[in-house]
C-alpha cells in the first residue's frame, strides 16, 4: 500500500502544470519504486483516495498524466467523497466529453456520506454521469450511499470488495 499525502500547505496538492515535481509525479515515483522493490502482480495495481485524493484519483484515471499510474495500468479505483467535476475536467460538457473518450471504462468504487452535503449531490451526478457514458452498475462502478458524513470510516472494507477482483488482462 503507498499512501501520498499531499504536499502543499494544509495536505493539499501541488498540480500539473507545475515549474518542479508534482504530487502526480511523487503518486508515480511511489508506484515505480514498489513494483520494482517487491514482487508485485501488476495486473492488480489500484488507487483509492479520500477528498482531494479521489480528486486526484479521478484525474490520475481520466486524464493519463503519466504512464505508471493511469487508465491503461490500473485495474480499478476507488474514492470517496470526492467527484470528476472540478479537477478531472471542469464543466459538464467537459466531463461528458472526457467520459465519453475513454478507451477503457475503468471499474471504479464511488462511496459518499448520506450527510456529506457538499458531495452527495455531485457524487449522485458522477454516478448518473458514468452510467451514461458506458459504466454498468454492479460490473464497472459500484456506488455506495452510507449514512454518515466526510469520512472513510468503516468504508474501507467496501471498497476493496469491489476492487479487488478486478486484473488487467494482456
Amino acid at each position: 500500500m503507498i499512501a501520498p499525502v499531499g504536499e502543499n500547505s494544509s495536505g493539499s496538492w501541488t498540480l500539473p502544470p507545475s515549474a518542479g515535481p508534482t504530487d502526480y509525479d511523487i503518486i508515480a515515483t511511489a508506484f515505480t519504486d514498489a513494483l520494482s522493490a517487491y514482487n508485485i502482480d501488476r495486473s492488480r495495481t489500484y488507487l483509492w483516495g479520500f477528498s482531494a485524493g479521489g480528486y486526484v484519483a479521478f484525474d490520475l484515471v481520466l486524464n493519463n498524466y503519466n504512464s505508471v499510474v493511469k487508465a491503461d495500468v490500473l485495474a480499478a479505483y476507488s474514492v470517496n467523497s470526492a467527484e470528476i467535476l472540478g479537477l478531472a475536467c471542469t464543466s459538464s460538457t467537459g466531463c461528458n466529453q472526457l467520459l465519453a473518450a475513454q478507451a477503457r471504462r475503468v471499474p471504479v468504487d464511488m462511496h459518499v456520506g448520506t450527510m456529506d452535503s457538499p458531495h452527495l449531490a455531485p457524487a449522485q451526478a458522477d454516478h448518473a454521469r458514468l452510467l451514461a457514458h458506458g459504466w454498468v452498475d454492479g460490473s464497472t462502478v459500484f456506488y455506495t450511499e452510507f449514512n454518515g458524513g466526510h469520512t472513510y470510516t468503516g468504508q474501507l472494507a467496501g471498497a476493496w470488495q469491489s476492487v479487488c477482483g478486478f486484473a488487467l488482462t494482456p
